[in-house]
């Protein structure tokens, strides 16, 4: 796990719950929005108390990443976070097969339907 995500707890918490509220669009740049729109001005706000529209912010955000060697949170950093946390990527299918033809109960009802 990386440091940021380990030693925030809380954020990681709010990472998660967010990532499963948004399967249905759920993309590494979504994400990437969250932590820069939401995570970081909160982490901000609450150690430093400044907001986005502050002319220190900016170094603010700087000074925090720096605290957990990070320079940017960039999207290739976030698909790295998504794996950690244990979400993947595969296509999106609308159905799913079961392998089950030969079960007992599926030919005692093969058997009733085509009689």
């Amino acid at each position: 796990m990386p440091p940021f995500l380990q030693q925030n707890q809380d954020v990681t918490g709010s990472i998660k719950q967010y990532l499963c509220e948004h399967l249905h669009e759920l993309s590494v740049e979504l994400l990437c929005e969250y932590i820069h729109e939401t995570v970081l001005p909160k982490m901000i706000r609450e150690s430093t108390g400044a907001v986005p529209t502050d002319e220190v912010y900016v170094n603010n955000v700087k000074v925090l990443l720096g605290k957990y060697g990070l320079k940017t949170i960039r999207v290739s950093t976030v698909c790295r976070w998504m794996k950690c946390l244990g979400f993947k990527y595969a296509v999106r299918k609308k159905g799913y097969y079961v392998y089950g033809h030969e079960k007992p109960g599926t030919i005692k009802y093969r058997k009733h339907f085509v009689s």
